[in-house]
């Protein structure tokens, strides 16, 4: 039952891939639709970045670098 809902989420709102951001918006709109079906709390899309690191490369620029020998 829900791989059918979810097909049919994916054709009306279809991923969103022209950036992180993009995709990441994309993510939590469709989170929510699932979250308002299933009666349950909506997630404030506004906070992503502040809950979910992105991971990037530029963000252990602080951290020392290490290396490992062979």
């Amino acid at each position: 039952m829900f791989a059918e809902h979810f097909q049919k989420l994916l054709k009306e709102h279809p991923p969103q891939t022209s950036s992180r951001a993009a995709l990441s918006d994309w993510a939590c709109a469709t989170h929510n639709i699932v979250n308002e079906r299933l009666g349950k709390p909506e997630f404030d899309c506004s906070t992503l970045s502040d809950v979910y690191k992105c991971g990037c490369a530029d963000e252990g620029q602080d951290q020392e670098a290490t290396t490992v020998d062979p």
